[in-house]
């Protein structure tokens, strides 16, 4: 079994959810969150590619549909019943940021609870998008330095 190092794993995984709005803007689709299925990514308007998308529009279609996929894949909640999915989606994904301390006096928790729930929402993320491709094991970490 590979020991993952989670700074670095976070650290990509934070790169990539940061890019996640800029995306939805690129890709034209727009996705909103069904609250009632406990935060389950769903497209509004879900476009065909046509022949005027450009390619950066149809990598960011791509891009989006793989962190949907992968935000819906996880089903992981806390004693406080708060899912990976609705702490991604309101960290990360929703269309205005929200202030993290917002988040946390919202969830009830402390923010050292807060940071490390999320830090494990975040590391499960890495572990289902793209067949694990987030992950960084500490040998490669290490070979990296």
């Amino acid at each position: 079994m590979v020991e993952v190092d989670k700074r670095a794993t976070k650290k990509l995984v934070k790169t990539v959810l940061k890019q996640y709005r800029r995306a939805v803007r690129l890709s034209g689709t727009y996705y909103q969150v069904k609250a009632a299925d406990d935060y389950m990514l769903s497209p509004v308007n879900q476009l065909e590619p046509d022949e005027y998308d450009t390619e950066l529009s149809l990598q960011a279609q791509k891009f989006v549909i793989e962190v949907n996929r992968s935000i819906n894949k996880l089903n992981y909640k806390t004693k406080l019943g708060i899912s990976d999915r609705r702490r991604l989606y309101e960290a990360y994904l929703m269309k205005q940021e929200i202030n993290k301390n917002m988040l946390i006096r919202k969830y009830g928790e402390s923010e050292g609870a807060y940071y490390k729930h999320l830090s494990a929402s975040m590391i499960r993320f890495a572990k289902v998008f793209s067949d694990g491709e987030l992950i960084v094991s500490k040998a490669t970490a290490q070979k990296e330095e």
